[in-house]
């Protein structure tokens, strides 16, 4: 028989029949959001270790850094060497740094979007910036062996930089 001729013949079990598929696709609901709960829980876990190992890292890098220099400026440093750790040192430098690592990655994909163009004489333009960037970053590495030596490759950031440079 018909859902419709059972509901007509028997109103009161076409009912408990028409709540128990509402029951059951409310509990499949409530299992659904129960198991999106416990993805977004194991998530944040993730995060929140990804997290903590970074900011351990961090702090380990930073930690060494300081120590690194305050053993440069206590050491009866040479006037060049006090120069070029107080330039590394000062947050206008990281700046600077950073817009530049910034309008290189900018140039970078100009220069791949002129050449999928097929524009290759704004692209050669481009390429040629390149070598002011490379000088930038050149000189970037030498006030820090200026400053630290070799020690400043206690530092990850420092190690990462000599690779891509």
């Amino acid at each position: 028989k018909s859902y419709r001729s059972v509901a007509l013949a028997r109103p009161d079990f076409a009912m408990s029949v028409h709540w128990a598929v509402v029951e059951s696709s409310i509990s499949h609901e409530f299992a659904n959001i129960r198991s999106s709960c416990s993805s977004l829980t194991a998530d944040k876990e993730r995060h929140d270790t990804m997290l903590q190992r970074l900011q351990a890292f961090t702090k380990r890098d930073s930690t060494e850094s300081r120590q690194i220099s305050m053993g440069v400026m206590s050491s009866g440093a040479t006037a060049t060497r006090r120069w070029c750790h107080k330039i590394i040192s000062s947050t206008l430098f990281e700046q600077l740094i950073g817009i530049v690592i910034l309008a290189n990655s900018v140039t970078i994909g100009m220069q791949q979007n002129f050449r999928y163009d097929r524009n290759d004489s704004a692209a050669d333009v481009l390429h040629m910036s390149e070598h002011v960037f490379l000088a930038i970053y050149v000189l970037e590495l030498s006030l820090r062996f200026g400053a630290l030596g070799r020690r400043c490759l206690h530092d990850t950031w420092v190690k990462v930089d000599c690779l891509l440079v």
